[in-house]
């Protein structure tokens, strides 16, 4: 090989296999795998964090989850002990609405009342019994709802309903 091929050539160029384990060869072939482990290495080390940034992304994904679960399981909670609330008032009406009645109707039969008096107590005895229906489908609907959710997320649905 003449010098203007070497020089062309930009380098050690050698087309016999034995030229190619030769010091020169062996130094561009070590170099070159020193430099593609270094920035294999820097490629390595970004897929790690990456990795723990995911793992890190999955671990407060996971708490957001608990923590909503758990947020939903207290409204739940506090919806059906309003709705208790709501039915223990409607009977306590009810009740109420009940001695007035009956109260009317006494004083209707000795004549110490007229008949509009007792109308008006019946009307709001039987609208306090509505309410009383009402505030118990109200219970039971958001109970059937909550066991719904139960037995969706893997819970026991209660055959037991409130009354």
């Amino acid at each position: 090989m003449g010098a203007a091929a070497h020089v062309a050539a930009g380098g050690n160029s050698n087309t016999a296999l034995a030229g190619l384990f030769s010091p020169p060869s062996a130094f561009w072939l070590l170099s070159g795998n020193v430099t593609q482990t270094v920035f294999d290495g820097f490629t390595l080390l970004h897929q790690r964090r990456a990795a723990e940034a995911a793992y890190d992304q999955s671990g407060w994904l996971y708490r957001a989850t608990v923590l909503g679960a758990v947020q939903n399981v207290a409204d739940v909670l506090r919806a059906l002990q309003n709705d208790a609330d709501a039915l223990k008032a409607a009977r306590d009406f009810e009740r109420a609405a009940k001695i007035s009645f009956d109260l009317a109707r006494q004083q209707m039969q000795t004549g110490n009342a007229n008949v509009l008096l007792l109308l008006n107590a019946q009307q709001t005895y039987l609208q306090a019994a509505i309410q009383v229906v009402q505030a118990r489908a109200n219970r039971l609907s958001d109970t059937l709802h909550c066991s719904r959710r139960s037995a969706a997320a893997g819970g026991t649905a209660s055959n037991h309903l409130p009354g």
